[in-house]
């Protein structure tokens, strides 16, 4: 529970990785881009049910059968299943599958033709040119996806392989550019390659550890990284920070910007709304764990946990509604 309670923090901490900002860069204004972030909160959770559906049946049910083997309880269950439903889960597996693939295909062909190839290397190509190295692009994300999971001996070892990448290589670096002023672009990309570093090696030399452990390890060390790399190379310039801060406002270290906002007037002085933030962050958390456990102990048919977390939903939804919900920017404001 204090697992999960941490990364949840971490993961809010981080904001969105590079394929969720599509969700976000679609919407109008600001308020939109925060009311689909809401959306996109309770959406992200509510996946969760269909997960717990098929644990709670496949102990139910199978029992001593499953083994209790992530890797085989969905399978035993769909067997379980009369055949039109059987094909109604997968077709939801499948999709759920399928969207989540295509975004993240899209984005990384958006990110080699906008990011690197249009902006360093091919500013004077034709917009058919772009395309043609996008569609590139994605066929060789496809192909080393493929060939990299040949790699994976079962379920498990690709989830956590999943998970290293994501603490070590983007979480942490991700959670520092939202709250460090001096951690600019250069020090992102080069505290992700270095982490990567630390996960190939990891991965080839050392795996005497519980995995637990090197997760641990492997999180602070990338820290230690993102706060080397940050002092390492000069952070953006005061201008484009203090046009960042003024917009986003975020909480953490940026005195100096936020010093510099306040002289020009951007922003109110000593302004509550980063502390918030901070407020909200954890409220969200808790708010993620109940919505969860409320279809959790219902399918158990535990009534009295089921009842106490949707008070407790019930009590962080009227809070979140005055913290969050009333702060929103207006819809007219950039």
């Amino acid at each position: 529970m204090l697992a999960g309670f941490s990364w949840l923090i971490f993961r809010i901490l981080a904001g969105p990785h590079v394929w969720d900002f599509q969700f976000f860069l679609t919407t109008r204004n600001a308020r939109d881009a925060s009311l689909a972030a809401g959306m996109w909160t309770v959406g992200y959770t509510l996946r969760w049910i269909i997960g717990c559906a098929f644990l709670i049946l496949g102990i139910y049910y199978l029992g001593a059968e499953a083994g209790f083997d992530a890797e085989k309880i969905m399978p035993l269950v769909l067997k379980k299943l009369p055949i039109g439903m059987r094909g109604l889960f997968m077709a939801i597996l499948l999709a759920a599958l399928m969207s989540t693939l295509s975004a993240m295909i899209n984005v990384t062909s958006s990110v080699v033709t906008n990011d690197f190839l249009k902006r360093y290397f091919g500013k004077n190509l034709k917009q058919k040119q772009l395309v043609r190295f996008g569609q590139l692009a994605s066929i060789i994300a496809i192909t080393l996806a493929f060939i990299f999971s040949l790699s994976f001996k079962n379920i498990v070892s690709a989830w956590e392989t999943m998970i290293f990448v994501i603490v070590t290589m983007i979480l942490a670096p991700a959670t520092m550019r939202w709250h460090w002023w001096r951690f600019s672009a250069r020090a992102f990309v080069w505290s992700m390659i270095l982490s990567a570093v630390i996960i190939i090696g990891q991965k080839m030399f050392l795996t005497g550890w519980p995995v637990h452990y090197w997760l641990a390890f492997d999180s602070l060390l990338s820290f230690v990284i993102c706060i080397i790399m940050g002092f390492v190379f000069s952070p953006t310039s005061m201008d484009v920070l203090v046009k960042f801060y003024s917009r986003v406002r975020p909480f953490g270290f940026w005195k100096p910007v936020r010093l510099e906002a306040e002289r020009q007037g951007l922003i109110p002085v000593n302004d509550s709304l980063p502390r918030y933030d901070i407020l909200n962050g954890f409220l969200t958390v808790i708010f993620q764990v109940a919505m969860a456990l409320i279809p959790f102990f219902l399918f158990l048919r535990q009534w009295e946990n089921m009842i106490s977390w949707i008070a407790v939903f019930g009590v962080l939804s009227i809070i979140l509604y005055f913290t969050w919900y009333k702060k929103l920017p207006a819809a007219d404001e950039i």
